[in-house]
């Protein structure tokens, strides 16, 4: 499954290669032979690295949980991302995604810049 799967252009080697290469983490690829699927797991750590100055820190530790911190680390590894793009880095609902960007706003952790058709996401 896993070749037919790479022969209709998904390139899983591809995406395994640039998620290593990138250190998110080790991708989980399983064969689902009982439902003629393949999954690929992509974790996303959610550490903020050293750059990062102490008010984010704090309020990341502090005030958001878990799911709101992945979709922080989604904005800052791929500034200029869409919701769209969150949702499918993060496996959430882009309606969920609304709601942590709501929360990071709030916080003052990110931004949207240019159009609301064309722009994205960037961190402060």
């Amino acid at each position: 499954m896993i070749g037919y799967g790479e022969n209709v252009g998904t390139g899983f080697p591809t995406i395994i290669s640039a998620w290593k290469d990138a250190q998110w983490g080790e991708p989980d690829l399983k064969n689902k032979i009982e439902v003629d699927e393949v999954e690929l797991v992509l974790p996303i750590q959610n550490k903020v690295d050293g750059d990062t100055n102490d008010k984010v820190n704090d309020t990341l530790n502090d005030t958001l949980n878990d799911s709101v911190k992945t979709t922080f680390t989604i904005i800052r590894l791929n500034p200029g991302i869409q919701r769209k793009g969150i949702s499918d880095m993060s496996g959430k609902s882009v309606v969920t995604i609304g709601r942590h960007i709501a929360i990071l706003m709030k916080e003052g952790l990110i931004e949207h810049r240019n159009s609301d058709k064309t722009g994205g996401y960037y961190i402060k």
